[in-house]
């Protein structure tokens, strides 16, 4: 397996935010050595968050900051943050990603948990909830998930997965500017700029090039420069065997779907409670208290 060092700009952005938070950082290990690093805050039944394609857990601060009643794990997932770039080998991507959730449960000593996931988080959790059933109590999605029946991917992240202009594109320093810029463009431009440390950190991450790999992999096995790949995506069928209760957490302004695909996916789950907030593709930047509340409470009914 590949293990990177990512630069020192992220660690130091990255120790700074988590300074100022009430969420505290730690590396675990998986097999062959390989470290993973975890954000952790609140107290009670475990929470496992993941993360989208591009950031890491540190997105998920000012929800961190207000999870009190649950035990919130999130993770950097591999490449992404500070974890270590793993190399996949000669495993499909779905495969992959399942077998390293398991190591990393494993590791945290988490034999049932829920399983919250944002954008290409929430790919990773639907995959393990489907695989591994007997394993996960909840199914919590935070925003807008890829793959999913009537949801779109963006032109400009068509192109990243063509070898050519993924290179040029990832080769385009990000600033302050361009950040926010791309944010705008999930519709979340109004609420990133209320987080300065994380307007820093998430300049310093786009820029890691370990990362930047990550993202581009991920990108390649989902989709191509026609959308998502047709072998890969989540079809209604594939809803209809979720056996655990799921809490679809969705903003209406999400640019891969909004309010209707969102509750024409929900009504394909079995048990599934369906909460859309006027937002965007994040919609814990803008209402972190209220999506805490909706997570903790529907972790905590019996």
């Amino acid at each position: 397996m590949d293990t990177s060092t990512h630069p020192v700009e992220v660690v130091r952005t990255y120790k700074q935010i988590l300074r100022g938070s009430a969420a505290e950082g730690r590396y675990i290990e998986i097999d062959g050595g390989h470290k993973i690093h975890v954000v952790e805050a609140g107290t009670g039944p475990p929470v496992v968050m993941l993360h989208g394609t591009g950031p890491a857990a540190f997105m998920f601060m000012p929800l961190l900051d207000c999870i009190e009643s649950v035990r919130a794990i999130a993770l950097d997932r591999p490449g992404f943050g500070l974890s270590d770039l793993l190399d996949i080998g000669h495993k499909g991507y779905r495969d992959w990603a399942v077998e390293v959730l398991d190591q990393i449960l494993d590791a945290l000593g988490l034999d049932e948990v829920s399983l919250a996931g944002a954008s290409g988080g929430g790919v990773w959790a639907i995959w393990y909830a489907l695989a591994n059933p007997e394993r996960v109590q909840r199914l919590i999605t935070l925003t807008g998930i890829p793959l999913l029946p009537g949801t779109n991917i963006m032109v400009p992240l068509r192109l990243m997965t063509v070898p050519i202009f993924g290179a040029l594109m990832s080769r385009i320093p990000t600033n302050e500017k361009t950040l926010v810029s791309m944010m705008g463009q999930m519709g979340e431009k109004e609420t990133i700029v209320n987080y300065p440390k994380m307007i820093e950190v998430g300049v310093a991450a786009s820029n890691d090039p370990v990362a930047v790999k990550a993202g581009r992999r991920e990108f390649s096995a989902l989709a191509n420069y026609r959308g998502f790949r047709t072998n890969m995506k989540i079809r209604a069928e594939d809803l209809a065997r979720l056996s655990v209760p799921t809490l679809m957490i969705w903003g209406e302004r999400d640019p891969l779907g909004g309010a209707d695909v969102a509750r024409a996916v929900s009504e394909s789950i079995p048990n599934c409670v369906l909460e859309v907030f006027p937002a965007g593709h994040a919609p814990w930047l803008g209402y972190p208290d209220k999506v805490a509340k909706v997570i903790q409470d529907f972790v905590l009914s019996t």
